[in-house]
């Protein structure tokens, strides 16, 4: 997670953190509104499984699901969909003044890098195609 990694480098407070990710909580998009937007399921559906909801206390999904008013791919679906909405983290850290935005884009790209890092085969080509590059120039 992006947030740990900003900590563990000592860029931003855990508390900050903390706070970003209870905003993220608070803003996202609920799941039943991105279902009746995108056509899955009308109003009245929608109240049917707020209040089975209410009484199962059970995940909206789940419960639409087990009513018959959702597949459980819809609901993934909203669930990537709910993901892409959400504001990133980074954004938070810095509407929250706990780092600025060159500081953040930098380590996020070093910590996609660290995520993904180019196969040492890959790495090695290119190095080789530099090597040959600089040689016949």
């Amino acid at each position: 997670m992006f947030g740990k990694y900003l900590v563990a480098k000592q860029l931003v407070s855990t508390a900050h953190v903390v706070e970003a990710l209870d905003r993220q909580i608070r803003e996202r998009t609920p799941i039943g509104r991105l279902a009746v937007e995108a056509g899955f399921i009308n109003m009245k559906q929608l109240f049917d499984i707020l209040n089975t909801q209410n009484l199962e206390d059970e995940a909206f999904g789940s419960v639409a699901v087990d009513l018959g008013y959702l597949t459980q791919p819809q609901v993934l679906e909203l669930l990537q969909q709910q993901r892409k909405r959400q504001t990133p983290i980074g954004e938070l850290l810095i509407k929250l003044g706990a780092i600025d935005r060159e500081t953040m884009e930098r380590e996020l790209a070093m910590y996609h890098a660290l995520k993904h890092p180019l196969p040492s085969a890959a790495i090695a080509q290119h190095d080789s195609a530099s090597s040959s590059h600089h040689a016949a120039t």
